[in-house]
């Protein structure tokens, strides 16, 4: 396995110029490295923040200097680490510093990008080996995550693909209260479910109270108006969790799947509902899932 490691002699783009791009640039300065470029799809409006160049993720000059050229990728979600890097890997850039998910990349290797990729990311440990990227060709177009459980497959699914299962929430406190709505919604595409979709927009936006977000703590079986406001509070901390665990670790959503199951030859939701919505009403179209072997294999036949 070939290895690597930040020298001051290569020349070193940050991909991401928000708050942990900045941090990043600034402890690399502050320890005596160069830094070529900022890469950043928003590189127009956000040239007159930096005192280096900030270029567009397209920029020719990446391909013409690939080869002395290394990458690290700083986006907070890391479900598109890998695909970036996959992007740069294609156009002769080896040197790349992210956290992969998928199974692109041998187990080993996958390891200790991770590992490298947290040591200068989070504990600002720049003296450290990192392997060259050497991304495995594969058949298959779905992008899987896991296939190393006992009985089980994790992937990436689009959000137009899962669907609502006609099962009562096994989490509800009245079942009978949200049963009907369920079986009427059952089959129907799960960003259709509003109860949900509509709380966390409303979470997103920071203005949500029990007269918008009604609609779900009714489907919750909360009638009661001191249940609501305790449901809703605890809703709001449930969103602050989920930006805060984004935020320290990009992998939370990964090792975290929503579950599924295929019914009716469908991609059902089973459980997970909050984090779907969440990463949809944030504008990822694709979430990590989860399913047995034995509905994977179902999907692929299908």
């Amino acid at each position: 396995m070939e290895y690597w490691s930040l020298t001051k002699e290569l020349t070193i783009y940050i991909y991401g110029a928000a708050q942990l791009g900045k941090e990043i640039l600034d402890d690399l300065i502050e320890a005596g490295y160069s830094i070529a470029a900022m890469i950043d799809n928003r590189y127009e409006q956000l040239q007159i923040s930096y005192s280096i160049p900030v270029i567009s993720p397209d920029d020719n000059i990446l391909k013409n200097n690939a080869r002395d050229s290394a990458i690290i990728i700083t986006l907070q979600n890391g479900m598109i680490h890998e695909a970036i890097a996959q992007k740069y890997a294609a156009i002769g850039i080896s040197k790349i510093v992210f956290c992969p998910f998928g199974k692109m990349l041998s187990v080993e290797r996958k390891h200790q990008m991770r590992f490298a990729y947290y040591e200068i990311v989070t504990a600002r440990n720049f003296d450290v080996k990192i392997p060259s990227v050497l991304f495995k060709e594969t058949s298959d177009n779905r992008i899987i995550i896991n296939d190393n459980y006992t009985d089980a497959i994790s992937f990436y699914a689009n959000v137009e693909d899962l669907f609502i299962t006609g099962e009562e929430n096994r989490y509800s406190r009245k079942k009978s209260s949200n049963n009907t709505r369920r079986l009427f919604l059952a089959g129907k595409k799960a960003i259709e479910f509003d109860e949900y979709r509509d709380l966390f927009f409303h979470l997103r936006s920071g203005d949500a109270n029990i007269e918008n977000t009604q609609k779900y703590l009714l489907f919750s079986g909360r009638e009661d108006e001191h249940e609501q406001i305790n449901l809703l509070e605890d809703r709001k901390k449930l969103y602050a969790f989920y930006e805060e665990a984004q935020r320290l670790d990009p992998s939370f959503f990964i090792d975290s799947p929503i579950e599924c199951a295929i019914q009716s030859r469908k991609i059902c939701i089973i459980d997970g509902y909050h984090r779907f919505f969440y990463l949809f009403v944030n504008g990822y179209t694709y979430v990590p899932v989860i399913m047995s072997k034995q509905d994977y294999l179902l999907l692929m036949e299908h």
